[in-house]
């Protein structure tokens, strides 16, 4: 009887016998078969058998399969028939509809418990505090030069989905002339102008400056025009938001140089949230540009400057094309308004983020 060749001695002869029974085994590790089988079993409980079959669940056993179904909730996988456990995600939750879906191949391992999956799944586990995608860009078109008064210059046009948050970017390039520049979209009934009807930002010669604004719950397709003057170009883009800005308005043109209080839209801070406030204005004149915004909610103001929103300025050399303030805002909580107050600018842009 050939000597079994896990129980050889010193002095035994070692037979073709011997290295014969182990050439099966050795192929079978190389194409990898001790760790894949067929999935015979259904939806949210898969079934494999390995060959050779493992005679116990130990710690590290790594199985392969071809999933033969969806995954529509929490999932198990028997092995052999060594008993059901369950099929968790890697970091430890349970399995998901859509996680897994028929023709995938998956892999697991052993954690002396459950199963894990190693090979990615279709819904992976994110932590609500994880930085979504960024703002995907849906529309952008540029006027031609105007060099003259203002006039109406139309773009195509933009079909809004109402499940979707749309912000606007407004970017202007004077020529020699300062000019003037606002933008209308219109679904043949209601028209929205930014900043409004009867006003317009403004930028000095030479100087670009730019402007946001989170429109309104727009649906279906608008026209886009732009009325502006001795411009170089007025570029609008459109895109749908996904990162954490959760403001932005801008006002019209302040050309004096007494301070004015101009409103924006409301704004409605979620409780225990962090904000980060960025203001920028773009200069006009040849004075020196001056603006302050605040957000006010009965008696309580809070904004940029910190030392005094409502009587105090953030200001700017003369000739400055902008300057851009910024202040991480905390304990806010419920409905504010917004406030701007300011002088010699083109426009003023307000843009909050939610950096929680």
């Amino acid at each position: 009887m050939p000597t079994s060749f896990q129980t050889f001695n010193p002095g035994d002869l070692i037979e073709d016998t011997h290295v014969e029974q182990f050439i099966e085994p050795i192929q079978n590790l190389e194409s990898g078969k001790p760790w894949y089988g067929d999935d015979t079993g259904s939806a949210n409980a898969f079934a494999v058998d390995l060959d050779p079959a493992p005679s116990a669940y130990t710690e590290g056993l790594m199985v392969h399969f071809l999933a033969t179904n969806n995954v529509t909730g929490a999932t198990t996988l028997n092995v052999n028939s060594l008993g059901t456990k369950a099929l968790l995600k890697e970091g430890g939750d349970a399995l998901a509809s859509g996680d897994i879906v028929a023709d995938q191949m998956v892999s697991a391992i052993y954690d002396g418990a459950d199963f894990r999956v190693l090979s990615a799944v279709m819904n992976p586990t994110i932590s609500p505090t994880a930085p979504p995608a960024a703002s995907l860009l849906v529309y952008a078109d540029i006027t031609k030069e105007n060099t003259v008064a203002a006039a109406d210059m139309s773009l195509p046009s933009f079909t809004f989905n109402p499940a979707k948050s749309y912000l606007m970017e407004v970017r202007t390039s004077p020529t020699h002339t300062a000019l003037t520049a606002r933008v209308t979209l219109s679904d043949g009934t209601t028209s929205y102008a930014f900043p409004s009807s009867s006003t317009s930002v403004k930028a000095r010669a030479n100087r670009e400056a730019v402007y946001y604004k989170i429109l309104p719950n727009l649906t279906g397709s608008h026209t886009v025009v732009v009325n502006a003057g001795y411009t170089g170009y007025v570029s609008v883009k459109i895109y749908e938001i996904y990162d954490q800005l959760v403001y932005a308005d801008f006002t019209a043109s302040q050309i004096s140089t007494t301070p004015s209080t101009i409103s924006l839209a409301n704004f409605t801070a979620a409780s225990g949230h962090t904000y980060l406030m960025t203001v920028t204005g773009n200069g006009y004149s040849t004075a020196v540009l001056g603006f302050a915004c605040y957000l006010t909610q009965g008696g309580t103001n809070v904004g940029i400057p910190q030392s005094g929103p409502t009587t105090e300025l953030v200001q700017g050399g003369s000739e400055m094309p902008f300057v851009e303030a910024t202040r991480i805002i905390t304990g806010l909580s419920g409905a504010y308004t917004v406030t701007v107050r300011c002088k010699s600018v083109g426009g003023v842009s307000v843009r909050i983020y939610d950096i929680t």
